[in-house]
């Protein structure tokens, strides 16, 4: 258990020594420090052995994809998944190829996003008990699609739509769900540019052929959605990107960011809200479950900018990065002890010590 705390333990001194948010985020310490804490999660992630509640799964994925042909493994799994399990197994990385390049993308988008807010440490900080514990460790593919994802929302942001078209296609190669995320991009960019209706509208159309060519919506309507699987905990984590989503709307006038990035993140506030009311109504709180991963970057981004949000407001600025420790301190520490399947990440296992 050790080991996680030792990761929340790098963003927590992060914040602590650089105190002072977007004036610093491109010194020359601060990237350093950022290089450490990748490269010590990944690390961690990569190399981790019978770590994360998908582990047996994912290598009976892998070994299955390992073993069939290319045409074969590709109406089993998402064709990105495919060619990066085959690539691993070639260079004799296993399926701890696979989740290094996976959790590698994943925390790389989280620093990304983190360095566009105020207090870039408090976004890693809650980002790391469930974003990049959980989520990173135990759904390998949707970890690599919601780092894509982030990819491609930040391209847009700095109006690169090449750039933003190919993270987002690379996110529904690694996981199809991920196109639920794709009309709030493409909306973000039609809005100024009303020429790309048309062909963004194709590529819409196309990424809906995708999921219906590779049976995804039949496989979701005919599992959890007809069955009415229930995930437990479902409502705590949709309530997670609920919280800082609300506190968005609520505080986001005080924010200096573009009306484009503020666009954005108000109908990903809405959204993610929504789908934790839909949690009463819903058959399946699975797909919720599921879905509500992709909306997980408001975290990062309504953390990290917390305390610049309540700059404003008498009293809370001067403790909201002492509640957020707490906040994010609680949820790590409920996470590792008391949820139903925490004996899949504790003890903590890597390749190093087998």
């Amino acid at each position: 258990m050790l080991i996680y705390w030792l990761l929340f333990a790098v963003p927590v001194a992060g914040s602590a020594i650089f105190t002072t948010g977007r004036t610093q985020r491109s010194a020359v310490p601060l990237i350093v420090l950022f290089g450490i804490f990748w490269i010590f999660y990944n690390i961690v992630s990569g190399s981790r052995y019978e770590i994360g509640g998908d582990w047996g799964n994912y290598l009976r994925i892998f070994n299955y994809i390992r073993l069939e042909k290319f045409t074969t493994s590709i109406g089993y799994n998402e064709v990105g998944f495919v060619i990066l399990a085959k690539a691993c197994d070639l260079l004799g990385l296993g399926i701890n190829g696979i989740n290094f390049f996976c959790s590698a993308v994943l925390s790389l988008g989280v620093i990304l996003l983190a360095r566009r807010t105020e207090h870039p440490w408090l976004g890693i900080m809650a980002a790391v008990p469930y974003l990049l514990i959980v989520v990173g460790m135990g759904y390998i593919q949707q970890s690599a699609a919601i780092g894509f994802l982030i990819l491609a929302m930040l391209a847009l942001f700095d109006r690169r739509l090449p750039r933003a078209i190919c993270m987002g296609a690379l996110a529904i190669s690694m996981h199809t769900a991920s196109v639920v995320f794709l009309p709030l991009v493409a909306y973000m960019y039609v809005r100024e540019n009303r020429h790309t209706i048309i062909p963004l509208s194709f590529l819409g159309l196309l990424g809906v052929i995708m999921v219906v060519a590779m049976g995804y919506w039949d496989k979701l309507n005919g599992g959890y959605i007809d069955a009415e699987y229930s995930s437990n905990g479902a409502l705590v984590r949709l309530a997670m990107n609920a919280i800082p989503a609300l506190i968005f709307l609520l505080f986001n006038k005080n924010l200096q960011i573009t009306s484009r990035e503020r666009d954005f993140w108000t109908i990903l506030s809405w959204s993610s809200i929504g789908l934790m009311l839909l949690y009463f109504v819903f058959p399946s709180s699975t797909v919720l479950d599921r879905v509500g991963l992709f909306f997980t970057p408001i975290q990062v981004f309504a953390f990290g900018n917390f305390s610049a949000m309540l700059r404003n407001t008498k009293g809370l600025s001067s403790l909201s990065g002492v509640a957020l420790l707490l906040y994010c301190g609680a949820v790590q520490f409920v996470w590792l002890v008391f949820a139903d399947n925490a004996s899949s990440w504790v003890p903590y296992q890597s390749l190093f010590q087998i």
